[in-house]
């Protein structure tokens, strides 16, 4: 009733399968090995920025966000990354989605920041958009997310010499 094409159907039965553990989920990407997995999706470690139309006004915009972050990010308080994903150092993040749920506080701080990142489809309902601050030394541990149904962003805004970011092999 909604229009959805018999293979759409399918496909989400196959998910609900695979999320109730009535079968086993067939994974595309080897490297991409989800507790929560929807079959049929594009599966690659680095997509092509042309291939989103909200990655210009955040290459135009990247002075004002870094600008707000790092005025605001002393003054606001960040908590610690809540995956346990790291092995040496500190991971801390500062909110602007949590839960798919708008962080008011980070909002009123960060209004240009927040006003960009709402124009991005989806930021506030894939769950979670968020500032990342890793201390010298950190490293954090190989993994994958826990769903297959999102892709995620990095923006460096202070990147030190010698660190680096591992995606895929």
């Amino acid at each position: 009733t909604q229009g959805f094409a018999p293979q759409d159907l399918e496909r989400f039965y196959h998910y609900l399968s695979t999320h109730l553990k009535l079968e086993a989920p067939e994974y595309v990407e080897p490297l991409q090995k989800p507790g929560n997995y929807f079959p049929g999706l594009r599966a690659q470690p680095v997509y092509d920025p042309s291939e989103f139309a909200w990655v210009p006004r955040l290459v135009d915009d990247f002075e004002t966000i870094r600008e707000e972050l790092l005025e605001f990010s002393t003054s606001l308080t960040l908590e610690s990354q809540p995956q346990g994903l790291t092995d040496q150092g500190r991971w801390s993040v500062l909110y602007f989605y949590a839960g798919g749920r708008r962080v008011e506080a980070t909002t009123r701080a960060c209004r240009q920041t927040s006003e960009i990142v709402n124009l991005i489809p989806g930021a506030g309902e894939a769950g979670q958009t968020y500032l990342s601050v890793l201390r010298g030394g950190t490293h954090i541990k190989r993994h994958y997310g826990p769903i297959n149904t999102r892709l995620r962003c990095h923006l460096g805004i202070v990147v030190p010499d010698g660190a680096r970011i591992r995606i895929g092999g």
